[in-house]
């Protein structure tokens, strides 16, 4: 973890689905201004978890070409093997009916992300601080901030995708296993985590937010940038969970431009921390 007085920029990255090209945009509007060497902490809840490994570890060109070319079976894979598995238990002869069955075993897998990232991520390139929210299945509104760091590059992948497993639509109600506890998607207790990175030390924030209406309470100042989509990204169905190529090129352009548009305020920052 970087030293209190090293400390330079921290980049906060929304939960969101599909909604994530947009991040990807801002990456590249940050890496055109010449500042991503500024950043060296990175927190992401849900896909902003998947995406911070992403930035750390993969050119920009990897993580867009990820995105622009994400399928929608890649985010919504069904695992049939495990699914008639799964209706054949004991425990759910009682509750034959696919609702319920999509609700306590969950139907979409997640083994084309993992995929991704086994393919894409060498954690051993990882050069700043990263961090993954995660909500606890006992108290959702728990959160826990893991320092990736801390864990073996397999649990950290698994960290990853529990961040970013969608309750219901993934693993049902029970979760993802870590070390022996049960996690839910982070973005439940803290879709945008950025004081959760402030209590790591940064005081120098960039923050990306994947809805157009973010809390009043959490604007810019100074010393904390806010990215925010100049449009809307789109509903949980339109926006979250739809994977369509024309939609993560127009997500992605539109981070890029939103970012752009706060160059001064970017470089004055960058400039703070030097």
């Amino acid at each position: 973890m970087a030293n209190a007085k090293q400390k330079k920029i921290g980049l906060v990255l929304s939960g969101g689905g599909a909604k994530g090209a947009y991040e990807v945009g801002v990456w590249a509007a940050l890496e055109q201004l010449g500042l991503t060497g500024s950043i060296d902490g990175i927190i992401g809840s849900s896909v902003g978890a998947l995406n911070a490994v992403l930035f750390d570890t993969c050119d920009l060109k990897t993580a867009k070409d990820i995105w622009l070319n994400l399928k929608e079976s890649d985010l919504l894979y069904v695992d049939q093997t495990a699914f008639f598995t799964l209706l054949l238990r004991p425990a759910f002869r009682a509750v034959r009916s696919t609702v319920w069955t999509i609700i306590l075993g969950g139907v979409f897998s997640q083994k084309r992300l993992e995929e991704i990232m086994k393919k894409n991520i060498d954690f051993r390139r990882s050069k700043r601080a990263l961090y993954a929210v995660c909500s606890h299945i006992a108290s959702p509104k728990l959160s826990e901030v893991f320092y990736l760091a801390e864990y073996a590059p397999d649990v950290r992948r698994k960290i990853v995708l529990a961040s970013s497993a969608l309750p219901v639509i993934y693993r049902g109600l029970f979760g993802a296993r870590i070390n022996g506890a049960g996690y839910l998607d982070g973005a439940i207790s803290d879709n945008t985590p950025r004081m959760k990175l402030r209590a790591q030390g940064w005081r120098q924030t960039i923050t990306v937010w994947l809805t157009d209406q973010p809390e009043p309470d959490k604007l810019s100042n100074d010393r904390n940038i806010d990215i925010i989509p100049s449009e809307s990204l789109g509903s949980f169905v339109s926006g979250t969970i739809k994977v369509d190529p024309d939609k993560q090129k127009h997500d992605f352009e539109l981070g890029l431009r939103d970012t752009l548009a706060l160059k001064e305020r970017l470089l004055k920052m960058a400039d703070a921390v030097k």
